[in-house]
């Protein structure tokens, strides 16, 4: 277990930075003056931004009040949280499982595929950390300071919001894991992460579809007004109808200090304890299979004849053809550009 936490740490002072920053305040005060620079003129900008937010957060508020249903920005809150981690967590994973600079030194070291894989993970984990912040808690503040809930509900905010990135994230771990044991090369990472863009497209026009068939069926035998306005919690039951776990989370926050509250905060860690186990029982069979099979060179066995070999190198073009037959061949090669 030391071994384990030792591992963690040190994956996330080098991630970080955290080295260097005690090294500059130890030695070099004046390079501290960048980092805090940089930070306070991101808080410049985006301050117009976080507070229109709160104005947009302010009136969905109301909104839900006015149909006795303020809880819906909660849920706005939790999947908008959820979306946003599912989508960067698939390419970060990508990255970090299979891509980073040190995975060489770590590999050849007394750790198991398990150790190696929860440092990543939890690296990965601190970032979305940083990813959600500015959506979800602006929506949290906005909901303690007009509804007035008591203290257990911030307590119970920080506690889903330690937990609520975690899900997400270990689905794209059991997609990736499994999916990664077909690479071929050490230096396709970009055709993966088209690849996996690709999937992200999909499932998102998929809900997209669902949804709107979902709204159309009610439509047509008039149930929709009363699904979603007269029934208790009834946006929110309809929205997160796809994802349930996202209405448990939801739930712990609107029901805090109350047992069915700490009830869907146990059921959504629950989830999130059996996703984890069967991360890592994928991670100990794929992990490392899929790591050093990227390693592997394989050569071309597809034989070039020599009339096919005259007949491509005696084609004469214009400047101007062999320049946009070259950059086409750059695009093709280049998967994020095709995707996008």
């Amino acid at each position: 277990m030391k071994k384990w936490l030792a591992l963690i740490k040190t994956s996330l002072k080098v991630y970080f930075g955290f080295s260097l920053w005690r090294y500059n305040y130890q030695n070099d005060k004046k390079k501290l003056l960048q980092p805090l620079g940089i930070a306070l003129a991101m808080i410049a900008g985006f301050a117009p931004i976080i507070y229109a937010s709160i104005k947009l957060i302010t009136a969905f508020y109301d909104m839900g009040a006015a149909i006795g249903q303020p809880e819906f920005i909660l849920m706005l809150a939790v999947l908008g949280s959820l979306l946003i981690t599912l989508v960067f967590g698939l390419i970060s994973l990508l990255s970090g499982f299979y891509f980073s600079n040190d995975l060489s030194i770590l590999v050849p070291l007394p750790l198991t595929p398990v150790q190696v894989l929860t440092s990543k993970f939890v690296q990965v984990l601190a970032t979305e950390y940083l990813s959600i912040m500015f959506f979800f808690w602006p929506t949290v503040i906005v909901y303690g300071v007009k509804a007035q809930p008591s203290l257990l509900y911030w307590l119970a905010s920080l506690a889903v919001f330690l937990l609520l990135p975690v899900i997400p994230l270990l689905i794209a771990g059991i997609l990736v894991i499994p999916l990664m044991r077909f690479r071929r090369a050490s230096s396709d990472s970009e055709r993966w992460s088209a690849v996996l863009s690709i999937i992200i497209l999909v499932i998102v026009l998929a809900g997209q579809f669902a949804f709107q068939r979902m709204a159309m069926q009610h439509a047509t035998d008039g149930s929709l007004e009363q699904a979603l306005f007269q029934t208790s919690l009834g946006l929110s039951k309809n929205i997160s109808g796809y994802f349930p776990p996202s209405l448990w989370a939801m739930l712990a926050l609107h029901k805090a200090g109350t047992l069915a509250g700490c009830g869907y905060f146990l059921l959504f860690a629950l989830l999130a304890a059996v996703l984890g186990a069967l991360m890592f029982m994928l991670a100990k069979k794929f992990f490392y299979r899929g790591l050093l099979s990227g390693n592997e060179k394989r050569a071309s066995k597809r034989a070039i004849d020599e009339e096919q070999l005259t007949r491509a190198a005696g084609k004469h073009r214009s400047a101007m053809a062999a320049m946009f037959v070259r950059e086409w061949k750059y695009f093709w090669r280049n998967s994020m550009w095709v995707f996008n």
